[in-house]
Formats: structure tokens, sequence, C-alpha cells
């Protein structure tokens, strides 16, 4: 049985809304990001208070995607999961009215109504490991309806027309960068630590 882990904070992290929603999403996340500015902790562990994001005013359900409809798009090239799991550290909880498609590291949910129509779509990627932007991009311009396609990036208060192709591509090549340099940072790190332990050991 192949099975997936979605962790309950990532829930909605990346997403893909009706493009309707293109305005308020982008001052959303320019009211997010101001937000996060001012509630940092001055001692840099963190923020001291949660931005609480509202729903898109134009709900996905709208657009009438059935569950078929998007697993006969995905199908070609990510693998289904027959069972997602959500939960934190330890805890696990079956996902209930919930698919998921993905070769590691970039998976696709989405939940649906009891009529099949599909409710959300969100985006996850493996900061841990790398993807192909190009071959991620295909997937989700592969989509039913994603011209009529915004994804938004709670992360990094991103908002992407899915009809601007370069867009896309500037924004999944930048993703990837960035997950590339945050692994070579983490990299050196146990390098040194490793480092320092073998020059310890050789001094006792």
């Amino acid at each position: 049985m192949r099975t997936t882990f979605w962790h309950e904070d990532d829930f909605g992290m990346i997403e893909l809304v009706p493009a309707e929603n293109h305005a308020d999403s982008s001052e959303q996340t320019q009211k997010a990001e101001r937000f996060g500015e001012e509630h940092r902790d001055p001692g840099g562990s963190g923020w001291n208070d949660m931005y609480v994001i509202d729903p898109p005013k134009v709900r996905l359900d709208t657009l009438r995607i059935s569950l078929a409809e998007l697993s006969a798009a995905l199908l070609p090239t990510m693998q289904q999961y027959d069972e997602v799991y959500t939960g934190y550290s330890t805890y696990r909880e079956l996902m209930q009215r919930t698919a998921g498609w993905g070769y590691e590291p970039f998976d696709l949910f989405a939940t649906t109504e009891d009529d099949d129509t599909v409710t959300h779509l969100c985006l996850n990627f493996d900061v841990g490991n790398a993807f192909e932007p190009v071959a991620a991009g295909n997937v989700i311009l592969g989509l039913p309806r994603a011209a009529e396609l915004i994804l938004i990036d709670w992360y990094w208060d991103a908002v992407v027309p899915l009809a601007d192709e370069d867009m896309l591509a500037r924004y999944l090549a930048a993703k990837r960068q960035s997950f590339d340099e945050t692994n070579a940072h983490f990299a050196e790190q146990r390098r040194l630590r490793q480092a320092e332990e073998d020059s310890q050991g050789k001094m006792r």
C-alpha cells in the first residue's frame, strides 16, 4: 500500500484557487507579509503572533472539477497514494475524502465533496529533496482548467496565475534554488560539526 503523510501545518499553504481571487489574494499576501514583519520576535526565535488566512471568496468547487477528471490528468505522470495521513510529530490520522498523487518530493492533494467535486487543491514540496521545476510545471499546467487557476504560496507570500506560464516557471525555478541553498547550508553545518567532533576526538 502506498501512503503519504501531510503535516497539518502545511495544509493549504500552497494552494490552487480560481483566478477570480487574484486581486484579493495579492492584497492578502501583502497583509500577511507586513504582519510577519511587525510580529517578528526581536530575539530571532520566530513570531509572537499568528496571521489567520481568510478563505478565498470564490471557492474551487465553483469550477466543478471532478475527482475522476483530476485523476485522469495526473495519472500519466504521477502515482496515486492509497491513503493520505495528516497529524504532527508521531501522531497520524487518516484524512477523509482526500486523494493524493506524487513522486517524491512533489505531491498534490485534493479534498472532495460527497459527489467527488474537488473542493481544495494543494501542493507540497519536500525541502529536503530536489524536485525538477520543468516536470513540476508540466504537471501543474496539465491540471483541469489550469488557465482559470492561480497558485498561492503563503510561505512566500506569492500569487502566480497559471495562465502566465513564464511566471510559473520562474516561481518553480526560484523554489528549487531556495531548496538547494537551504540544503547546502545544512550540509555545511553538518560538515563543520563533524569536523569539530573529529578534532575533539583526536585531542582525547
